[in-house]
């Protein structure tokens, strides 16, 4: 039986190791910086048109979990407010990204459109994690014809 337990253990520590999905979050403000509760928050791949809707919570935030890797635009809508549009969100393996939406007074025929990428820099999150790129796989050399040493340029992993 205490194998058993131990056996389950060890298996549910790995299956979580292999999430490779990211999440998108953030806050809704005004433009004076108050949250906006009950805006509808729509997350959209480029790539595959697939799309889902959250509202943000009393505090204005809202939050995406085990989003699949891509590219993707964010767009907000509430009454009394233009909608706002962020393109060009890349998420990457495991990426934690935030994306903070603020909202002008107006009607929600106008936009606000965004179309500069969001910065790089995963501030939620303390791990190290590197995508490999098929042009990074095919300039390198690969020792002993063992493509499995490549995992080993991510720092998080240790031989």
């Amino acid at each position: 039986m205490k194998s058993a337990t131990i056996a389950v253990l060890i298996f549910s520590a790995v299956s979580i190791a292999q999430e490779y999905r990211g999440r998108v979050q953030g806050v809704v403000t005004d433009a004076t910086d108050a949250a906006v509760s009950g805006a509808a928050v729509r997350l959209q791949n480029v790539d595959t048109g697939v799309a889902a809707v959250k509202p943000t919570d009393n505090y204005g935030h809202y939050l995406f979990d085990l989003v699949v890797p891509g590219t993707y635009k964010l767009v907000t809508e509430t009454p009394g407010f233009s909608r706002f549009e962020q393109e060009n969100i890349l998420v990457q393996n495991r990426g934690d990204i935030t994306v903070n939406v603020k909202l002008q007074v107006g009607a929600v025929s106008e936009t606000v459109k965004v179309l500069d990428t969001p910065v790089a820099i995963q501030f939620n999150t303390s791990g190290m994690d590197l995508t490999i790129d098929n042009g990074l796989v095919s300039n390198l050399p690969v020792v002993a014809r063992n493509p499995f040493t490549l995992a080993l340029l991510d720092p998080a992993v240790t031989n």
